[in-house]
């Protein structure tokens, strides 16, 4: 046998080079699919509000009833008024306009009239008298005009929910 038959093969140094080239790609990967993972949450919560909004308009019309949603930094409920005791209560508007809790890395911001709203945390002892919502979705079709902010604290990625006063909504995409 000569010299060259006995060379085949690879080093233990290009053994280790290849290793870790995978394993910084394997690494990059990994860190790529959290990111993406993220974006989806971001954009299912905007998209989910959008149409929950759309759903109470609609529902506010068919029921001639008077809606209203009240945003936490974290969260978001519907209300209805009771017209025989002049309070909103969060009574029973079915499964899909239940009370929702957002992913904590979500925080909300709104805007009224250009004015930044100070979103704070409900503590809600019955369903009598729940307060006053920040948005009111009229019979009507009507609604009170915003502008709310779906914001990723982590890196400031956002959506934008804009309603018009006749009830129109946009929503908007924004990357940080």
């Amino acid at each position: 046998m000569t010299h060259r038959q006995l060379n085949r093969g690879f080093t233990l140094l290009e053994l280790l080079v290849v290793v870790f080239i995978v394993g910084i790609l394997a690494t990059l990967i990994t860190l790529s699919v959290g990111v993406v993972n993220d974006d989806r949450v971001l954009r299912t919560e905007a998209e989910r509000l959008e149409a929950l909004v759309r759903l109470a308009s609609e529902e506010a019309t068919l029921g001639a009833r008077e809606l209203g949603l009240n945003f936490e930094p974290h969260a978001y409920m519907f209300m209805t008024l009771d017209p025989l005791r002049n309070l909103w209560v969060t009574a029973d508007l079915g499964d899909e306009l239940r009370r929702r809790e957002l992913d904590e890395s979500i925080v909300l911001e709104l805007e009224i009239d250009g004015l930044q709203i100070v979103l704070k945390e409900f503590v809600q002892t019955d369903k009598i008298d729940a307060g006053k919502p920040q948005i009111f979705i009229f019979s009507s079709g009507d609604i009170s005009p915003f502008f709310l902010r779906l914001r990723r604290e982590a890196d400031d990625a956002n959506y934008t929910l804009t309603a018009a006063p006749d009830g129109t909504l946009e929503l908007a995409a924004h990357e940080s």
